[in-house]
């Protein structure tokens, strides 16, 4: 019972710190913090309850960050999964891990944010423990159209 409350406060505590904008088109929302901004889609699980946080942020010269949060609790020793369409996935470690998740996170060349432009569902896996793996789905309809609505 008390995992469920803890999961729960934490959960409240994550919830607000989001600024949900509705201007980006698609699944995506776009975020701004002081003068950084970014297009962020969230993974929810079957009851709308969000485990997941991907974020773009556009870099100099057709670069992308991209930044994923998962939540407390899981197996950081296999890293992060992010895999567009059926393509090979890409491996992250975890670097961090904070009140809000455990993030990971990685500078995408032209080619790489292209991929995922261009792609139709990237997945998204982790390890909530370490005989499990979680495989989030997220819609890439809208990345180019998101990214392009951004402050430059």
């Amino acid at each position: 019972m008390w995992l469920a409350v803890f999961s729960f406060l934490v959960a409240l505590l994550y919830l607000p710190t989001m600024a949900w904008a509705v201007d980006a088109p698609g699944p995506w929302r776009k975020s701004c913090e002081a003068a950084q901004c970014r297009v962020e889609q969230f993974g929810v699980t079957d009851g709308d309850k969000p485990v997941l946080r991907v974020a773009f942020e556009p870099q100099a010269a057709g670069r992308a960050k991209i930044t994923a949060l998962a939540p407390l609790g899981i197996s950081l020793r296999a890293g992060l999964d992010l895999v567009v369409d059926s393509a090979m996935p890409i491996k992250l470690p975890f670097e961090r891990c904070t009140a809000q998740g455990c993030e990971v996170s990685a500078i995408l060349d032209p080619a790489a944010l292209e991929s995922f432009v261009k792609g139709t569902t990237l997945t998204v896996r982790y390890a909530p423990t370490d005989a499990l793996t979680a495989s989030i789905p997220l819609k890439l309809d809208g990345l180019a159209a998101a990214l392009n609505s951004l402050p430059r």
